[in-house]
């Protein structure tokens, strides 16, 4: 039995498709993508991945849901070239991706999730200093009828919806620094934690082991910071927010050092 051919199969099954496509000479010319490979692509400025893993099907289409083939004569002509996947690497990185609903969809479902998360990571209610739960700020996102806008990366918007936020809930972006003494031995084990949290802005090593640190961090990640170190030192760690009443040695690490 006969094999369907490609125009076939795009007719039969009736699908949507992903493509990247762009006009030259007033004619149309398309690829059909894997949506994630070619963003990748697009972003990595044509790195990686390598082109092949973009494409569901190495031709140039005039109408991929038609299944119609750009004719070689014509590819020539807007090219310079008939080979499909140095032409697929200009429409890629040059032309306009059109996505299908499905695959926007899931794009934009992936972005609204990591506001989320990055909202709950950054910012605050300022009368307690703690971050809101994650379900609080996702039903104040949907009560100011936030719209996440699609062509915009993530960070550029969170300011922007924080402040659409406010007058539901009480919250603000803020980063915190803390002073932080770590005793030996465990100083040096729990310092590689210390980076994931945040930026280190100076540490420094005393005679006894010991470590001090001034570490900037979301601040929603103060009680996530407190409860690990805690729990990985035993209670020996001792953190303070830089502003309170005790932000350089602690009195243990000033006797030890005099000591020496």
């Amino acid at each position: 039995m006969a094999q369907p051919t490609i125009r076939q199969k795009f007719d039969a099954e009736k699908i949507s498709v992903n493509t990247a496509w762009m006009r030259r000479n007033g004619e149309h010319f398309e690829v059909v993508v894997d949506p994630d490979a070619a963003l990748e692509f697009r972003k990595t400025k044509g790195d990686q991945p390598a082109i092949v893993e973009c494409l569901h099907a190495e031709r140039v289409f005039s109408d991929a849901k038609r299944g119609l083939h750009a004719k070689d004569e014509l590819l020539e002509l807007a090219f310079g070239t008939k080979d499909p996947m140095q032409i697929a690497k200009v429409l890629i990185l040059s032309g306009e991706l059109q996505l299908t609903q499905e695959h926007r969809n899931k794009i934009r479902d992936a972005k609204r999730k990591a506001i989320l998360e990055r909202i709950h990571t950054y910012a605050i209610d300022p009368t307690t200093g703690l971050s809101h739960p994650l379900a609080r700020i996702k039903l104040a996102i949907e009560e100011a009828k936030v719209k996440i806008d699609d062509n915009k990366d993530i960070e550029s918007q969170i300011p922007h919806i924080v402040k659409l936020l406010q007058p539901i809930l009480p919250i603000r972006l803020e980063t915190v620094t803390l002073h932080i003494h770590l005793p030996s031995p465990m100083s040096q084990k729990l310092y590689g934690d210390l980076s994931r949290f945040g930026q280190l802005k100076k540490t420094e090593w005393l005679d006894d082991g010991s470590l001090l640190s001034w570490i900037e961090i979301p601040a929603g990640l103060r009680t996530e910071l407190y409860d690990e170190l805690g729990k990985k030192s035993h209670g020996a760690a001792d953190i303070r927010l830089v502003g309170e009443e005790r932000i350089a040695m602690t009195e243990k690490s000033r006797n030890t050092a005099r000591q020496n």
